[in-house]
């Protein structure tokens, strides 16, 4: 049976602790709302629409779907946050995060928002992990639909089919630095 909620597994996880909800058989509520503030990872699973704060630098979120947002919270501060293989992600928030600092890969984000001043987001060629896995041996390349640039950011990419589809760049942001292989797709500067 569904011993315990998620939310409870979190609040006891320590720093480094794997929680695969594929093995874990917990319960999940739809649309709900994580607090994640050790470095730890969690994989393999349906998360029903939920919404993940991420406080702790270190943090891993692996073979996950149905996310409605990810927030990469300030209390991260210079650290950073890995997103890998996930899919219907809604909304990523870089409210924290440094230099090297939000890296997807093998996944599809809805919407991008950058509030973080100074923060990397990188888009990354998918990690080969055991044989067989992906579709018929496709592996997803990361695509962000539509990203909101707030402040003095770079975006980043080690993938050259990885793409930022549409980038909107608020009128106070006085540079986005494009580096690696980053695809942009179309970029619009908002007049003040």
């Amino acid at each position: 049976g569904q011993s315990k909620t998620l939310k409870q597994r979190l609040t006891e996880a320590k720093d480094g602790d794997v929680i695969d909800l594929g093995k874990e058989n917990f319960y999940i509520e739809e649309n709900d709302s994580y607090t994640i503030d050790k470095a730890i990872t969690i994989k393999n699973g349906d998360t029903k629409h939920g919404t993940f704060t991420v406080e702790s630098t270190g943090t891993k979120l692996l073979n996950l779907k149905n996310i409605q947002s990810i927030i990469a919270d300030e209390e991260i501060q210079e650290g950073n946050l890995n997103i890998e293989n996930c899919f219907e992600i809604d909304s990523i928030y870089v409210n924290g995060g440094g230099a090297n600092s939000i890296h997807i890969s093998s996944t599809t984000v809805s919407n991008l928002y950058v509030k973080k001043e100074n923060v990397r987001v990188v888009l990354e060629a998918s990690v080969e992990t055991e044989e067989g896995s992906g579709e018929e041996g496709q592996s997803v390349t990361a695509t962000v639909k539509n990203v909101q640039i707030k402040t003095d950011c770079k975006l980043d990419s080690t993938d050259e089919k990885a793409t930022f589809k549409n980038v909107q760049i608020s009128y106070d942001v006085e540079k986005l630095i494009l580096s690696g292989s980053a695809n942009v797709e179309k970029i619009l500067a908002e007049s003040d």
